[in-house]
């Protein structure tokens, strides 16, 4: 049984109200993906399945404004390093592409880590958590997460106990080049942002604005 998402700490959505800071209502996310589900997600909107893997929880995830490279170029090279299957030693697909969107954020509770006040609150969350918690609930199962399934789990807990809606990170992100390197880090490399629901999304925005073959990267 998974205690994560049932505890109950009803103080920390007011906290994230008085902390979480002021952005503009709309952003631009750039998000990387195989070229055959370019049709799909403009007819339908993006979706996601559960996968703790995820960096920030689940979500949908973007590429924006921050740190290093344009959000566009490294949406392609995510793209990219995600066509590569490791166990069969071959590209799961041949194209990729960039999609731009437009996030609406008016009303949205937003949990920005790329800001002190942020870090702070998340970083109190966690106290909070770690003297409520056993071992048990703490162990990392190490599935897909490589050692970060704790992160996740917190992140879940965090918006299935508030109505945080979006989460914004700097990430050290691994493409091509550092897997293939086996470089590790814990400097941060790009920004990322992870949507809870496809509502934000202005579906009307999403345009193809890259396709290449993922064999050049």
């Amino acid at each position: 049984m998974n205690y994560h998402y049932r505890l109950n700490m009803p103080n920390f959505n007011l906290i994230i109200k008085c902390k979480g800071g002021i952005m503009s209502e709309e952003i631009t996310g750039y998000h990387g993906t195989n070229s055959n589900n370019v049709e799909s997600i403009k007819q339908n909107n993006f979706t996601y399945e559960h996968d703790t893997s995820h960096w920030l929880g689940d979500g949908i995830y973007f590429f924006i404004d921050g740190i290093g490279e344009e959000p566009i170029n490294l949406a392609a090279k995510w793209a990219i390093a995600a066509a590569w299957n490791d166990d069969n030693q071959e590209y799961n697909y041949e194209r990729c592409s960039v999609l731009k969107s437009d996030i609406n954020l008016e009303g949205i509770t937003i949990l920005n880590l790329t800001e002190d006040k942020g870090l702070d609150l998340f970083n109190k969350y966690r106290r909070r958590l770690l003297d409520t918690l056993s071992y048990y609930d703490l162990k990392e199962e190490y599935s897909g997460n490589h050692g970060f399934e704790y992160d996740f789990k917190l992140l879940e807990h965090i918006k299935n106990n508030s109505s945080v809606g979006v989460i914004i990170s700097h990430l050290y992100v691994k493409f091509t080049k550092e897997r293939k390197g086996l470089v590790r880090s814990r400097i941060p490399n790009c920004t990322i942002m992870s949507v809870d629901s496809q509502e934000n999304i202005d579906e009307h925005s999403i345009e193809e604005i890259y396709k290449g073959r993922v064999d050049n990267g």
